[in-house]
């Protein structure tokens, strides 16, 4: 443990964050002394779990494990986008997640990286405090819960929503990139050759780009596009001169 087991200054660490990530609907976030940052994301429909840290001793890494009812489901190096197992990044900190002010969280992390079931560090004093905002909170759950199938439906048309926006816009912005790649190229060289092999070639970058650093399938549209186009123009060049 890189912290001494102070669980009541553990617990005042940790903040409601009032934007959590996309497709959460409730975050808590924390900051050690020395700079540690740690970031708890949480979607009660689904019972997800989104745990972030960001080590003060390792400047721009972050790292993130998302948990489905005591299971991972996905750990990721932000920084370098990889997937890898991050149970020797998370173990030191242990103690400091187990005493997010919030039992629902902890129960749908469900003990993973020995973190604990219940929150821990709970002051005697605070208890009437922390019993109107647990009621709060259980009041707001009970709400949410009558209308769970409503509010899925919600969530996943506003989930398809943003993921439409944001694949639309990088496709565009790939589109726009290429095309005016080419047309230089093309401007250069006067060759129809040279042009449909651009194309082409844009293609397969396009492609390997969203499939490797995107970590998403390839918009199969896109692609082709660019290297139909591309040997359209790469079969002219030869045939025409």
């Amino acid at each position: 443990m890189l912290y001494d087991s102070d669980y009541e200054g553990f617990r005042t660490w940790w903040k409601r964050s009032k934007s959590p990530a996309r497709g959460y609907f409730k975050s808590y976030r924390a900051v050690s002394p020395s700079g540690d940052v740690f970031l708890v994301d949480y979607n009660f429909h689904e019972n997800l779990v989104r745990l972030s840290l960001e080590p003060a001793s390792e400047k721009a890494r972050v790292y993130t494990t998302t948990i489905k009812k005591g299971t991972i489901i996905r750990e990721r190096d932000v920084f370098n986008s990889v997937n890898t197992s991050l149970k020797r990044k998370f173990y030191p900190f242990k103690e400091i997640y187990s005493c997010i002010p919030d039992d629902d969280v902890l129960g749908s992390i469900g003990g993973v990286y020995d973190i604990s079931r219940v929150s821990l560090g709970k002051r005697q004093q605070d208890a009437g405090t922390l019993s109107l905002a647990a009621s709060q909170d259980q009041e707001i759950g009970n709400t949410l819960k009558k209308t769970s199938a409503f509010g899925k439906l919600i969530d996943g048309i506003r989930s398809s929503y943003f993921d439409f926006k944001i694949r639309f816009l990088d496709d565009l912005y790939d589109s726009i990139l290429g095309v005016s790649v080419c047309v230089a190229i093309y401007l250069h060289f006067f060759d129809y050759v040279v042009l449909g092999f651009s194309l082409a070639l844009m293609g397969v970058l396009f492609g390997a780009f969203d499939w490797i650093l995107r970590n998403r399938t390839p918009l199969y549209l896109k692609v082709m596009s660019f290297l139909s186009f591309g040997g359209y123009y790469f079969y002219t060049g030869f045939t025409r001169f």
